[in-house]
């Protein structure tokens, strides 16, 4: 399913992030860093995204596994995870917190933030 508006929950780390231009990749746009953290206690650490067909969105987790990649490239890091939240019409998605193994159990754990 398109879509081109997500949350996530951690720290937005963009600021801090060197960006090296590259010439072969200037029509695209690094448009978030986002450091993946679970929800903190009495703070609202929900990032809204929304990418553009050139823009490019970082993920770091705990571990600094980083995955860099437009809207379509999340369903690819998220196979089968990714759907429209229920509150709203915008065609927003909740991006989950841990990246699921291939091939994983029930039950069997995640790589986590």
């Amino acid at each position: 399913m398109p879509f081109n508006q997500f949350t996530v929950t951690g720290t937005d780390q963009t600021d801090s992030v060197e960006i090296r231009t590259n010439p072969a990749y200037a029509q695209v746009d690094l448009k978030r860093s986002v450091a993946i953290a679970a929800p903190t206690r009495g703070e609202d650490n929900t990032i809204h995204i929304e990418l553009g067909p050139n823009d490019m969105v970082e993920l770091v987790y705990d571990d600094s596994t980083t995955w860099v990649c437009s809207h379509e490239g999340l369903e690819e890091l998220f196979p089968g995870q990714l759907a429209p939240q229920q509150q709203g019409a915008d065609n927003t998605v909740r991006l989950p917190l841990t990246l699921q193994r291939p091939g994983a159990e029930r039950g069997s754990s995640g790589i986590s933030p």
